[in-house]
């Protein structure tokens, strides 16, 4: 259910849905169909996963029903959000890999996305459901400006301040300049780089950083997308994807070529999913 929600998504980005002509029609077609066929009457998308499962499904259908306008898109992403919400521990805020058990924010973060996304149907996502987020982020922090976060206590770490910040942005809306400096000047400090390569990372620290417009992100831009251009395969079976890389991200079941593949698509098309929400408007030609 991940694996086929993350590769919908790079399909939608490209506006490529069920509605509209073109040589990924029956794909993405095909692909909703499918998660919509397993989810089951509560909701459920995760299939044989997690939580990580019903994250990236459900945002999936919310993009698909943003897009195509379909009734049973909608009603599918507001019943998987629903779940999300239920599934949320009501004592840390957060969610892990089962319902209502302990949080982390990389699984945090998914969930934030999906909710969002809904949240463009014209759902209201519950007030109870966003001080709970808000408190699983602070828990989680303890720099000046609440922007480096850990995975489940404060201790620093790279992709999950990327992906702490990124769901502040969707939760809050903006960020203030101390904020957006706090979370820059510790993301600059891990740069892309071939040596190192962690896709999760990546897509997290370039969906944040594309919201703020500044110059972390002009510095950030050039690097990434060059990296991931040079990465990526040339001829034979594997054309067109990228390696898998070595981090402990990709070591859970199933990440390979397409998690490594879906990933680095998804973090050259940032500048198509999420529309900044402030500084300079964008320039597309830097892309």
């Amino acid at each position: 259910m991940a694996l086929t929600g993350l590769a919908s998504l790079c399909f939608l980005a490209a506006d490529h849905t069920p509605t509209k002509a073109g040589p990924y029609r029956q794909v993405i077609t095909r692909a909703l169909d499918y998660m919509l066929a397993e989810q089951r009457p509560d909701g459920d998308l995760r299939g044989p996963g997690d939580m990580y499962s019903q994250a990236i499904a459900t945002l999936a259908i919310a993009e698909a029903a943003v897009l195509t306008g379909d009734p049973g898109l909608r009603r599918a992403a507001i019943k998987g959000a629903e779940f999300i919400v239920r599934a949320q521990n009501p004592q840390a805020g957060g969610w892990r890999y089962h319902p209502r058990t302990d949080s982390d924010t990389s699984v945090f973060g998914w969930q934030i996305m999906a909710l969002h996304s809904v949240e463009q149907l014209g759902v209201k996502i519950p007030e109870r459901c966003r001080r709970g987020c808000q408190r699983w982020l602070a828990r989680v922090s303890r720099s000046r400006h609440k922007m480096i976060a850990g995975y489940q206590d404060p201790s620093p770490r790279p992709a999950m301040t990327a992906e702490a910040v990124f769901s502040h942005i969707l939760l809050r809306g903006r960020l203030s300049e101390a904020e957006m400096k706090e979370a820059s000047d510790y993301l600059l400090k891990y740069p892309p780089q071939k040596n190192d390569q962690n896709f999760y990372y990546w897509y997290y620290a370039s969906l944040s950083l594309m919201q703020m417009q500044n110059e972390a992100w002009d510095k950030w831009n050039v690097m990434m997308r060059d990296l991931l251009m040079k990465l990526q395969r040339r001829g034979g079976d594997l054309d067109g994807s990228w390696d898998p890389d070595r981090s402990r991200y990709a070591r859970r079941p199933g990440a390979g070529r397409i998690y490594s593949t879906a990933l680095s698509t998804l973090t050259l098309e940032v500048y198509y999913r999420y529309l900044p929400m402030y500084g300079r408007p964008m320039d597309r030609t830097k892309k």
